[in-house]
C-alpha cells in the first residue's frame, strides 16, 4: 500500500473520531438554538436577583438603572430588537423569573448573570477576569461570570461577545450614532460553549 493511501486513510479515521467527539460535546441539545423567527421573538432574557426595576426599552435607553446586569440586559434585548423588530421580554423580578422557569411555552430562556438555575449548575466560572456562555439544556443559555467589586462587568461583556459573534453587531465609537446593527429576520446561535479569559485585565483607555 502506498505511503499516500496510508495517510488518506489515518487521516479519515482521524476526523470520523474528531466528530465522534464534537457529537458528544452537548447530547440532547440542537445544533442552533434560535432566538428569532421570522420577526418573532422565541426567547426571553433572566436578570439575576434585580427586583423593582420593569425593563422599558423607551426609559432605558434614556436612563440606565445603576446596574451591570440591566445594562447587559437592555443592550442584548435592543440590539436584537434594532436587527430583528422582536420584543424580548426582560424579567428583572426574582418572582416572575420563578414563573418563567415553569413556563412550557418552547421560548428559550437567556439567563444573565447567576440565577437561580444557574447558581444550581456549579459552573467552572474563570476568575477574577473573563465569562463563559453555556447551553445546559434546549431551553436554556446562561451568560455569566464572576462579578468584581460587586459590579458584573463581564457578564455584561459576555453578552457583548455574543452579540458581535453571532449577529455582527459592532459599536464603532460611543453614542448610537457609532452602533451598527446589521438587519435579520431571524436570530440563530451554535449551541457551543464558550468560554473566554483576556489576555489583559485591563481593558480601558487612560490619559
Amino acid at each position: 500500500m502506498k505511503v499516500i493511501d496510508l495517510l488518506t486513510i489515518s487521516l479519515a479515521a482521524f476526523l470520523t473520531i474528531c466528530a465522534g467527539g464534537l457529537a458528544q460535546d452537548a447530547p440532547g441539545l440542537p445544533e442552533r438554538m434560535v432566538l428569532v423567527k421570522n420577526g418573532k421573538a422565541l426567547c426571553r432574557i433572566l436578570v439575576a436577583d434585580q427586583p423593582g426595576q420593569e425593563y422599558t426599552p423607551e426609559k432605558w435607553a434614556k436612563k440606565i438603572p445603576g446596574s451591570w446586569l440591566y445594562l447587559a440586559a437592555h443592550d442584548l434585548a435592543s440590539c436584537i430588537r434594532k436587527s430583528t423588530d422582536a420584543q424580548v421580554e426582560v424579567l428583572t423580578d426574582p418572582a416572575k423569573v420563578k414563573q418563567a422557569m415553569a413556563l412550557d411555552d418552547g421560548h428559550i430562556r437567556i439567563h444573565l448573570g447567576m440565577t437561580p438555575y444557574a447558581k444550581a449548575l456549579g459552573l467552572d466560572l474563570p476568575k477574577p477576569h473573563g465569562f463563559v456562555i453555556a447551553f445546559p439544556d434546549r431551553n436554556d443559555i446562561v451568560i455569566a461570570g464572576v462579578p468584581i467589586q460587586g459590579k458584573d462587568y463581564n457578564t455584561m461583556y459576555g453578552v457583548h461577545h455574543l452579540l458581535r459573534r453571532y449577529l455582527g453587531v459592532r459599536w464603532l465609537f460611543p453614542g448610537e450614532l457609532g452602533e451598527h446593527v446589521p438587519r435579520t429576520d431571524t436570530f440563530a446561535i451554535p449551541a457551543k460553549d464558550v468560554r473566554e479569559v483576556p489576555d489583559f485585565p485591563l481593558r480601558s483607555a487612560s490619559g
